[in-house]
């Protein structure tokens, strides 16, 4: 989910790791360890004091509720919180063009991104920008399940998110 700090506009993603399976959990049982996620909270924040871009944790709970792994360990949910407010990844691209087996959902992941994140909405005016644009679209993320978007657009995003991508990378030195 996402949050709104009232005083700065600023919007923050809220991911909860640990709470359970999802269809991202890989068949797994999608649950933390407390062990693990200990070294999470404590790694994100020596990197986000480092000054290193990264999600930050929120808030760490632990639950009697055992998980197996090579042992019995002691549950946990990591709340973690990101600025941007986002938690896409390249990753979330390929799950779902492998996954609903179509180019629409992609399209309108783009679609929801650009209007989600400050870093590309500045590219929302080039949703209409091409004649490859459906003439009925709008620019509201679920408007339209065309399986076009403006090449321009296209190519835009896909540097803007190569070089973010790159740049957060290259902090990490």
């Amino acid at each position: 989910g996402d949050i709104t700090n009232v005083a700065t506009g600023h919007v923050y993603g809220l991911h909860a790791k640990g709470s359970g399976p999802t269809p991202y959990s890989r068949g797994g049982d999608g649950r933390a360890v407390l062990r693990s996620s200990i070294r999470e909270y404590l790694v994100s924040e020596a990197l986000h004091h480092l000054g290193v871009p990264t999600t930050r944790a929120l808030s760490l709970v632990g639950s009697d509720t055992p998980v197996y792994r090579e042992k019995t360990e002691t549950a946990a949910i990591v709340i973690r919180v990101a600025h941007p407010a986002t938690f896409i990844r390249f990753g979330t691209f390929e799950y779902f063009a492998k996954t609903y087996n179509h180019i629409d959902h992609v399209v309108r992941l783009v679609k929801f991104l650009l209007h989600q994140t400050a870093e590309y909405a500045d590219l929302v005016p080039l949703l209409s920008s091409s004649p490859s644009s459906p003439s009925s679209s709008s620019s509201s993320p679920s408007s339209s399940l065309s399986p076009t978007l403006p090449v321009r657009l296209c190519v835009s995003f896909l540097e803007r998110a190569a070089n973010l991508t790159a740049s957060m990378i290259a902090s990490w030195q």
